[in-house]
């Protein structure tokens, strides 16, 4: 049975690589040693997550690895080297638990990974949790200190699992440190990410969040507790009351002063309790229970939002009862409509801003937008509880997949009074061509990762993954390496979480037949669309502008017919 040892922050030595055939044994454990003892200690949250880790070797040299950070050391019991391997994992466990201990006298601790049963609501918090070392990273002076749970027992705990890509998690972190700030004697705020402190040190001092919380933010940086509370989704959080019991998992979202207030009071406020991706249960069943009911049930449903549904959605097929259910919760109307397009030629249009037409009032409660003070809609709950709905619909098994989504786009107009659909218009677009003159400057032959530098800096959605680069051999601040056309069109085109730093564009058409690797250079400044015009020019691509009849998923009253020109884009689409 495996087990993980920890010992402090980190665990036991993880693996040892053991090559025969090439050395003498002592040589291989005088080595195994030294590596040891320089510090071939994973850190913890690797352990937990992968269970069991792997190796390569590329040279091969028939090498075996060890998993020390187990109850046995298992060696392989081949004749003569097994033996010697056998005795070798004993002798590295040993020292594997010595540098540790010596390295964390003061917390060692063994935890049984496969012994922790999953808490729920209405649980009491075990002693060994109580108990266990927490690793908490700071931002005052990027260090890790020791804490435990224990520390704050008798007070009201709010564990916020997060990640750094997360940008949901992050959103919430402001109005959560408010809390924690406004009832300081009585509630913590403790977030719990699985990442390194060197993975949080570099995306903290490259976020906003810097600003808007300071150097007062503290996270654990601890695996082990998402065994003690599994998620499949985050923001993921847990509230534990002052007398040491689980109440709630939920999302941040609800969290309120008011609900706050109540727990440290030590009443029942209403936390809805978290549901993640898959609903097992249809959303609704017949009121009258009373008698029985012949038949299948077949219907399709559009409701309100229901509070602690993660946005979710499956398609499914019962071969027992012969019935095929599709649901999706939680989403804007746009996106109800997305879903409608799927697997068809088409699908992409409604993501792409400057591909769909809004000719409805407030067009902003069709869709998830940023605010203009730079907050996501979805952030806020009063938006969700306005602008989300639940589609739900079963149908006989023998109904086809796309008869099922033309049957929900037409729900969606009867339901809305809206009328959708593909249209052909005729529309101002960018024509991106490869000049007559073109020698193919902007061809690659590099194998390399392929890379977008924007203001000298790799550009990643997550913060923390962005690393200063430089300037490009032409002196540019913002360029694509070993690229493709196709990847520079989706970013014209707003498709891209790059597309924000590049002005809004009307639709941008690839007349490219070159669909190779590409470098190019990109103008400094990049909401310019003639200085984009001149820089793609100088390496043998034309961007110029042109009429089209094109496709575009049109969103709009029966009764309403808006002639393009009077449409203006905006980040939202084409809108009145």
């Amino acid at each position: 049975m495996k087990r993980i040892l920890r010992y402090g922050k980190c665990f036991a030595l993880s693996k040892i690589q053991i090559q025969f055939g090439q050395r003498p044994f002592h040589i291989a454990i005088r080595r195994a040693i030294s590596r040891a003892k320089a510090g071939l200690a994973v850190q913890q949250e690797n352990a937990v997550t992968n269970g069991a880790l792997s190796s390569s070797n590329p040279q091969g040299h028939g090498q075996k690895t060890l998993l020390c950070v187990q109850t046995h050391a298992q060696a392989l019991a081949h004749p003569g080297r097994g033996r010697a391997n056998g005795v070798l994992a004993l002798l590295l466990l040993a020292v594997s638990i010595s540098i540790s201990l010596q390295a964390y006298p003061h917390s060692r601790q063994i935890i049984a990974a496969d012994s922790i049963t999953p808490l729920q609501i209405g649980d009491a918090i075990p002693e060994e949790l109580w108990d266990m070392p927490l690793p908490i990273w700071s931002a005052a002076n990027n260090s890790v200190q020791t804490s435990k749970l224990g520390d704050y027992r008798g007070k009201t705990i709010i564990l916020d699992f997060w990640a750094t890509w997360c940008t949901a998690c992050i959103a919430s972190f402001p109005d959560l440190h408010k809390l924690a700030d406004q009832y300081h004697e009585d509630l913590v705020v403790m977030p719990v990410t699985y990442q390194r402190a060197v993975d949080v040190n570099s995306f903290y001092t490259k976020s906003p969040m810097q600003k808007k919380i300071g150097e007062s933010f503290k996270t654990i940086i601890e695996a082990t507790l998402n065994t003690y509370f599994p998620r499949k989704t985050i923001p993921h959080t847990v509230v534990i009351d002052g007398k040491g019991m689980v109440h709630a998992i939920t999302s941040p979202l609800y969290l309120k002063a008011e609900t706050i207030a109540n727990l440290i009071t030590g009443a029942q406020p209403y936390i809805p309790l978290k549901r993640e991706l898959h609903l097992k249960k249809a959303l609704l069943k017949h009121a009258y229970d009373d008698v029985i009911t012949h038949g299948k049930l077949y219907y399709t449903a559009i409701t309100g939002p229901t509070d602690g549904f993660v946005s979710a959605g499956d398609l499914a097929s019962d071969t027992l009862k012969g019935t095929k259910r599709y649901y999706t919760t939680g989403q804007p109307i746009l996106q109800l409509y997305a879903a409608t397009l799927l697997y068809t030629t088409h699908a992409t249009l409604v993501f792409t801003p400057n591909r769909r037409i809004l000719a409805v009032d407030t067009p902003g409660n069709f869709l998830a937008h940023t605010t203009p003070d730079g907050a996501s809609t979805l952030n806020s709950l009063e938006w969700r509880n306005t602008n989300t709905y639940n589609y739900e619909s079963i149908f006989p098994i023998t109904v086809s997949e796309a008869e099922m989504r033309e049957k929900m786009r037409l729900d969606l107009d009867f339901h809305f009074g809206l009328k959708s659909g593909i249209e052909k218009r005729r529309m101002k677009c960018l024509i991106l061509s490869e000049a007559p003159w073109n020698r193919a400057p902007f061809r690659s032959n590099d194998s390399t990762k392929s890379m977008l530098v924007i203001n000298q800096y790799s550009y990643s959605k997550n913060a923390a993954n962005r690393r200063h680069i430089g300037k490009s051999e032409n002196g540019a601040i913002n360029y694509m390496r070993n690229g493709t056309v196709s990847g520079l069109i989706a970013i014209l085109n707003g498709r891209s979480p790059a597309s924000g730093y590049f002005c809004m564009l009307p639709p941008v058409i690839n007349e490219v037949q070159y669909t190779g690797r590409i470098n190019l250079d990109l103008p400094d400044d990049l909401t310019d669309l003639d200085a984009l015009k001149r820089t793609l020019l100088a390496q043998g691509l034309i961007l110029e502008e042109e009429y089209r009849n094109i496709d575009m998923f049109v969103l709009a009253y029966p009764s309403t017919s808006i002639p393009t020109e009077e449409l203006k884009l905006t980040p939202l689409g084409y809108v009145r």
